[in-house]
């Protein structure tokens, strides 16, 4: 119950959050939470297995390959693609809320699902 509100609280603070960003930061917030999750979604059984649980705590690899295979790309991506592009697209303030608001409700559902896994796991 507790993990149920707390990713339902998740998901509407995140989608806030990139609403009022505008939609074209929550756009590129977007594509790259989908690409980092599918990368680590990819890779994150190889990596806790050859990397991690040889060396460390082999119940929690699979839990901290994914949320490092996750989190890791996606701090990395957004650094670079804040310092490449600067300027906002110059729209509507409606188009710019509601759009936010759409690509922000499908990162936050993409983070928070990443988020899930690694708790369940």
């Amino acid at each position: 119950m507790l993990l149920s509100v707390i990713i339902l609280v998740l998901i509407l603070a995140i989608a806030m959050v990139q609403a009022s960003q505008g939609w074209y930061s929550a756009l590129i917030m977007a594509v790259l939470t989908v690409t980092c999750a599918a990368l680590a979604f990819g890779a994150y059984d190889w990596v806790a297995v050859n990397y991690i649980a040889p060396y460390w705590k082999p119940s929690y690899a699979h839990a901290i390959a994914l949320a490092a295979l996750f989190g890791v790309p996606l701090i990395v991506l957004r650094l670079i693609f804040d310092r490449t592009i600067r300027r906002t697209a110059l729209l509507p303030v409606m188009i710019d809320r509601v759009g936010g608001g759409v690509c922000g409700f499908i990162t936050s559902l993409t983070m928070v699902g990443v988020f899930a896994l690694t708790a369940q796991l």
